[in-house]
């Protein structure tokens, strides 16, 4: 039996927006001061686990946070549009209260609707975030060899729905789970029992061949908790 590989599923360090808790989907926001510091302190700790390769979503949020990890590596950085958040449609840019108050209606449709995101204008759904997103983790997945680690910087929403697929967990694992905090990181441990297609030909194949093939080791470490430890 081969050595089974590893992922670590990394959150962006803070930006203006989280702070302000506005929210941001497809918006392409910085880190902010905080978020910066985060991500060149989280650097260093997850280089130091050394990494194979280093995968980032696009938006600079997580591009400056991976890029961090990377540079600790000293691996070159993959950056992949499919590891984007949820696009979020008419709730990008606002808080909830700005949504209440500007629009009133699509609000109501939402809450009617159980916050299911199908029921919000422009929101990506569940099933189309797990698609793209299991897309370009079997992609990086593909390139490890058995033993091999991968760090993929994305953000809070697309990591915890991914994971629902990737441990077997189910969708109910992103409403339960408590928040990945900002430079929060899942550990996963491939489950080598369950062989993994070689070729993917679609996001729903990827959906299907890396359903419930990893094993959840951690969740939502830090920088933060790992020295509450020593």
């Amino acid at each position: 039996m081969s050595e089974p590989r590893r992922l670590v599923l990394l959150r962006h360090g803070r930006t203006a927006w989280n702070a302000e808790r506005r929210a941001q989907g497809h918006s392409d926001v910085a880190l902010d001061e905080v978020g910066r510091a985060q991500a060149e302190a989280t650097g260093p700790v997850l280089g130091a686990m050394r990494p194979d390769v280093v995968w980032s979503s696009d938006l600079s949020r997580a591009l400056e946070t991976g890029s961090a990890v990377a540079r600790a590596a000293a691996v070159t950085l993959t950056v992949d549009e499919r590891l984007r958040e949820r696009s979020l449609g008419v709730l990008e840019g606002l808080t909830y209260d700005e949504l209440a108050a500007q629009r009133p209606d699509d609000l109501a449709a939402w809450e009617a609707g159980g916050r299911s995101w199908a029921a919000l204008p422009g929101a990506e759904t569940d099933a189309d975030l797990a698609a793209r997103y299991c897309a370009a983790v079997a992609d990086v997945v593909g390139d490890l060899t058995p033993g091999g680690l991968a760090v993929v910087a994305a953000h809070g929403a697309c990591t915890k729905v991914g994971l629902g697929v990737l441990t077997g967990l189910g969708e109910s694992f992103a409403r339960e789970a408590g928040v990945l905090d900002n430079c929060g990181w899942v550990e996963l441990l491939e489950r080598t029992d369950r062989p993994r297609s070689s070729a993917v030909e679609s996001a729903e194949a990827a959906v299907a061949g890396e359903a419930g093939r990893w094993r959840l080791m951690a969740y939502n470490r830090s920088v933060a908790s790992i020295a509450d430890l020593l």
